[in-house]
């Protein structure tokens, strides 16, 4: 998605942060996955969701100066969406559990 932005200086900005917070997202669920105690796992996972949370946010942005391609974006947008709403669960379960 982010090879089809035209390059403006604002798209430019909106690459860099989308692409640094959506790889954060998977950095942090791997580092949940290999954490040592309860604690550990679900301070990482809700890094993870924070940086979701922040990845749906830049989404919107493009969305909003974009508007050639809302038809593209809207289904990331609500991946991003869905995404949060999972990591959430599995937050709020694992603390329960505790």
């Amino acid at each position: 998605m982010t090879k089809a932005l035209p390059k403006t200086p604002e798209n430019k900005i909106f690459i860099n942060q989308v692409i640094r917070s959506s790889t954060s997202i998977g950095a942090n669920l791997q580092e949940a996955d290999g954490a040592h105690t309860k604690a550990d796992f679900i301070y990482s996972m809700n890094l993870g969701k924070k940086e979701a949370k922040e990845t749906t946010f830049w989404l919107d942005l493009i969305n909003e100066c974009n508007s050639q391609l809302n038809l593209r974006m809207k289904p990331l947008i609500n991946e991003g969406v869905e995404i949060v709403n999972v990591i959430s669960a599995i937050v709020l379960s694992g603390k329960r559990n505790i």
